[in-house]
């Protein structure tokens, strides 16, 4: 039993899988009626709730020879560059060489 939701509220979708196990069938509360679905996907949409769910998630064990990851060296900080004298010269024109 599937419930769906839209905008004209909840959709109840039953499917039964027939004696043979060959044949699938789906039924709605909104539509008379049984129609038969393709037997892959009543495969599919026959599932127990314990199939549906999720496994439970595996504890990683560290491998032989492995060890937590050492602490991060800590560098020396970079020694700040020395700051340049200011050009007091202003820029000189081409052949203006005081001459």
């Amino acid at each position: 039993v599937f419930g769906l939701t839209d905008d004209d509220g909840v959709l109840t979708f039953t499917v039964y899988a027939l004696e043979d196990g060959e044949k699938y069938v789906a039924t709605s509360d909104r539509v008379a009626g049984a129609y038969e679905i393709a037997k892959y996907i009543g495969e599919q949409l026959d599932k127990s709730l314990e199939d549906l769910a999720p496994d439970p998630p595996e504890e990683e064990a560290p491998e032989e020879g492995e060890e937590e990851a050492a602490e991060p060296i800590e560098s020396e900080p970079e020694a700040a560059a020395e700051p340049t004298a200011p050009d007091d010269t202003e820029p000189q024109s081409p052949g203006d060489d005081g001459t």
